[in-house]
């Protein structure tokens, strides 16, 4: 059986752009999963994920917990559960999940995941922080 997980940062995102995709892939036989902050609290049923995992991470992409607490919960719940895909959303989630699995080629059970940034918007534009924009 094919499998994804989709990870935000929040499970809003995961509700609210994300439910119809994981369905769809439900209807085709995949398993899809979720992963974001708090998730286990926000999807009390689940709804439309087959298993959901809560991932400690902040917004603040200089939070240390960001490296420290997240990239191993990322590396033990892809290397256990072998996703084909794993499909990132929000700045955030999206850097400190490939940062977790950028050596994946060196790691057997997670060499076949494909990872998949998918950006909804953009920290930096035109006119915005030239100090942000540059780092972003």
């Amino acid at each position: 059986m094919k499998s994804a997980l989709f990870i935000s940062t929040i499970p809003e995102t995961l509700n609210e752009l994300l439910l119809p995709f994981a369905e769809h892939f439900r209807f085709l036989g995949w398993r899809v999963d979720g992963m974001a902050r708090g998730i286990n609290d926000f999807f009390e049923d689940k709804q439309g994920f087959d298993r959901v995992w809560d991932v400690e991470w902040s917004c603040n992409p200089l939070d240390p917990k960001n490296i420290l607490v997240a990239v191993p919960r990322i590396q033990e719940v892809i290397t256990a559960e072998q996703y084909d895909i794993v499909h990132v959303h929000t700045p955030i989630a999206a850097f400190i999940t490939r940062f977790a699995l950028r050596n994946r080629q060196k790691q057997a059970k997670i060499s076949h995941t494909s990872v998949i940034y998918t950006a909804h918007g953009f920290h930096f534009d035109r006119g915005g922080n030239l100090l942000k924009n540059l780092i972003f």
